[in-house]
């Protein structure tokens, strides 16, 4: 069942939860480094939880580049939930190997 959403509500379209895991500690000090300029708020050590429905057209794409350069060389991976029309979509970028 669809329910319409408020920009107020905790699940308003653009919402992007994510969780991340890696083996460096540089990738991960650089990663939570970055997102901490995203507002947003960590829920745990490895989930963060921000909304894009206001970003600027590009943006979001960017992000996800950025994220997928980060762990080209392995040693990492993210999972990414993002709402829209009220329904969650997930996607991995690196390897859990």
């Amino acid at each position: 069942m669809d329910h319409d959403h408020d920009e107020g509500s905790q699940l308003a379209d653009g919402l992007v939860i994510l969780t991340a895991r890696f083996r460096d500690p540089r990738l991960r000090e650089q990663f939570w480094r970055h997102m901490e300029e995203i507002p947003g708020e960590r829920i745990t050590p490895s989930v963060y939880e921000f909304r894009i429905a206001d970003w600027d057209d590009g943006y979001w794409d960017d992000e996800v580049e950025w994220m997928t350069g980060l762990l080209e060389g392995g040693g990492g991976m993210i999972t990414i939930w993002k709402l829209s029309r009220c329904r969650f979509a997930r996607f991995t970028i690196g390897d859990p190997a």
